[in-house]
């Protein structure tokens, strides 16, 4: 449990792992499209994190991946309330050259937000990120750090 008082449900833990799985099969036989972000956020009585939404990969493959994120971002995130937002992206690392997916989470603690919610998403977020095991961590706290070329750089970077 997280210094907050917090415990991730067992659905949040489940559907990331369930992320991995897609991310690593290109199986056409996959019984649900694959996931492009899982989006988590506190409970109304700040028990647990829960799933907030789930959001598929809108095409057949990674083509329109650049559209899908800012249409999560600006649909489906908050601009004044914390979220964690995991997301599976397609990035082609400059010491490979390949294409390669990588999951990243997003710990979205907006500067508008209050500052009771801040404190509390800034708190449970190493915790998250140990129950989730989540390799690419991203700190946002603005929207030009939620902006696609910024993310897109991180994760391809490892960082």
């Amino acid at each position: 449990m997280a210094m907050s008082g917090l415990k991730v449900l067992p659905e949040c833990t489940q559907t990331y792992q369930d992320m991995q799985i897609h991310k690593k099969s290109d199986s056409k036989d996959t019984p649900s499209r694959p996931l492009r972000a899982l989006i988590m956020q506190i409970s109304k009585d700040k028990k647990s994190v829960e799933i907030a939404e789930k959001i598929e990969v809108a095409g057949e493959d990674d083509s329109e991946q650049e559209s899908e994120y800012e249409n999560i971002i600006r649909d489906h995130v908050p601009k004044n309330s914390g979220r964690w937002i995991v997301l599976d992206l397609c990035v082609k690392p400059q010491h490979t050259g390949q294409e390669t997916k990588r999951l990243a989470c997003l710990s979205w603690a907006p500067d508008d937000a209050p500052v009771t919610e801040r404190m509390l998403y800034a708190s449970s977020s190493d915790y998250v990120k140990k129950a989730l095991k989540v390799p690419n961590w991203i700190q946002c706290n603005d929207e030009s750090d939620l902006s696609y070329a910024t993310i897109l750089d991180k994760v391809t970077k490892g960082k």
